[in-house]
């Protein structure tokens, strides 16, 4: 199990570095809930909530359950009898998957794989020309990468024209790293203009800046 805190409004994790990410696996852990609850305090983290998830391989409940049991006088042997049903029916399910598969089970699987194979050989359909099959590559995606450190809880936000973008509301760019935040779009179809902001409220120094679509810009703002 891990324990991480998770923001109310944009639903994104707080992860090492003070970046907020949408990936749980880079999300900072905490070793209970009560440590998680005093770091949200501790840096005004005001939308935050302490959430668990479970990882794979974990079959003991965490330290933060039996406890909170303890405060609301909930029977301790009922979460345990919930932990030991649960690792009956995870055993059945691992056996009935482990289970050899009869000969008349295979002998009645070949002909639906035969039949599968002939419909993925049928010809187009009329009127369809022989090449629409044939995929072409995706466009290049349009990125704007920005290289700098916020600081604990702050954000950094994407404000402009093109793709959807607006000058009077900002979008949150995803932070990759400690010092990288990146906002992208696959449906640009012209120039992006836009300007980069600190929690949506500071405008960073300089001209706005423009990026060809299925283009790559790097900024160092600075606010």
């Amino acid at each position: 199990m891990k324990i991480l805190l998770q923001d109310t409004e944009t639903g994104l994790y707080l992860s090492r570095g003070g970046c907020w990410s949408d990936n749980s696996d880079r999300a900072l852990a905490f070793l209970d809930e009560v440590r998680a609850k005093d770091f949200s305090i501790y840096h005004h983290f005001a939308n935050a909530k302490v959430v668990v998830r479970a990882e794979a391989g974990d079959s003991e409940f965490p330290p933060a359950l039996l406890a909170s049991a303890a405060k609301t006088n909930l029977n301790p042997k009922l979460i345990m009898n919930a932990k030991e049903n649960t690792t009956h029916m995870t055993k059945q399910t691992q056996m009935k998957m482990n289970r050899p598969v009869s000969a008349k089970a295979t002998s009645l699987a070949r002909p639906m794989s035969g039949s599968l194979r002939e419909t993925a050989r049928r010809k187009p359909a009329s009127g369809e020309p022989a090449h629409s099959q044939n995929r072409w590559p995706a466009e290049p995606p349009t990125m704007v990468e920005a290289r700098i450190d916020v600081g604990v809880g702050n954000q950094v936000f994407i404000r402009g024209q093109g793709d959807g973008l607006s000058w009077f509301q900002g979008v949150p760019l995803k932070c990759i790293e400690p010092t990288k935040w990146v906002w992208s779009t696959a449906q640009a179809s012209g120039k992006v203009v836009f300007k980069l902001l600190l929690n949506d409220q500071t405008w960073a120094k300089g001209e706005d800046i423009a990026v060809e679509a299925g283009r790559k810009v790097e900024v160092v703002p600075f606010f």
